[in-house]
């Protein structure tokens, strides 16, 4: 313990070992028979750096495949890990590094966005489109995009139609006043 040795990650820091001697891998880990070194000291250090080290975050069943060891024994000791951000995604626990720009970085890549998913006007041109349906309900989605490019906005019909079918508006529940 006076530095010349290098602490085991798992199996509770009891095994330690010449710092000349681990061959770590690209992870950081290096094993020797079944006891498992990190090149980061402590499990809850390996954890951070893995997840911070990695493109998308990790999730348990990718943290298992690199340390061996089912992530649910240990990680409900841990409340807060600092360093480490923790959300639940379609029932799945996923470890994100807790550094801002890492972390939407990861999350983007983790959960790329959809290119299918229609692309929908800003908020305000959201509302004036609203606004002037709620005012004009008889008026037809290439009346309305006509009478809003006379007003100066460049709002093409089809537009238009993608924002009332993304928000379940039918030109029936509309025409009813």
């Amino acid at each position: 313990k006076n530095g010349a040795h290098t602490p085991v990650t798992i199996k509770n820091g009891r095994y330690y070992t010449l710092p000349s001697i681990p061959k770590f891998n690209k992870k950081g880990i290096w094993t020797y028979k079944d006891i498992f070194f990190s090149r980061y000291g402590t499990l809850k250090n390996t954890i951070i750096a893995l997840a911070a080290k990695s493109k998308q975050g990790l999730t348990h069943s990718e943290l298992e495949e690199i340390i061996w060891m089912n992530p649910k024994c240990f990680m409900a000791r841990f409340k807060e890990i600092p360093g480490l951000r923790k959300e639940k995604y379609k029932n799945q626990i996923v470890y994100f590094s807790a550094d801002p720009d890492i972390y939407k970085s990861q999350k983007e890549n983790r959960f790329p966005p959809e290119s299918s998913a229609p692309k929908l006007p800003p908020d305000a041109m959201t509302i004036i489109i609203l606004v002037e349906l709620i005012q004009n309900p008889g008026m037809s989605i290439e009346e309305l995009s006509s009478r809003l490019h006379d007003q100066g906005y460049k709002i093409e019909a089809n537009t238009i139609g993608k924002l009332l079918e993304h928000y379940n508006i039918s030109k029936k529940k509309l025409n009813m006043r």
